[in-house]
């Protein structure tokens, strides 16, 4: 795990076009760098910035579901807390294709259980 504090970084917010700008409650600053134009150019860009660094997408089941599709990404940890909702957005509903997953890693807590799998194979859609 890489514990150097990030020096950049890339916000993309999938519910704009790419004609809206970053809101005025953003202040954004030479090392915040604010998207539009869907997940595919925002981790692009967090790839640029990072090097060789790694990067993290974080979000709700939308993102998520758009990076899977998008085959952006490699390591997918969930954090499945022992709570249940009743309602709410499904993770995966909007995954196009399929996606297969490599059990990595299980780490269980009192108030979590853990889970990471390596994506080995990309989703052949891409979505914005």
């Amino acid at each position: 795990m890489n514990t150097t504090p990030a020096t950049s970084t890339v916000v993309a917010d999938i519910s704009m076009s790419p004609d809206d700008r970053a809101p005025g409650s953003v202040r954004l600053t030479q090392s915040i760098t604010f998207v539009t134009d869907g997940i595919a150019s925002a981790v692009s860009r967090a790839r640029e910035a990072a090097g060789n660094g790694e990067i993290s997408i974080m979000g709700g089941a939308e993102t998520i579901d758009r990076a899977l599709t998008a085959g952006v990404v490699d390591i997918l940890r969930i954090h499945l807390s022992p709570v249940i909702m009743g309602e709410g957005t499904r993770l995966f509903d909007l995954v196009e294709g399929q996606i297969d997953l490599t059990q990595q890693d299980i780490v269980p807590t009192p108030n979590a259980t853990h889970l990471t799998y390596g994506v080995s194979q990309a989703a052949a859609a891409d979505i914005p």
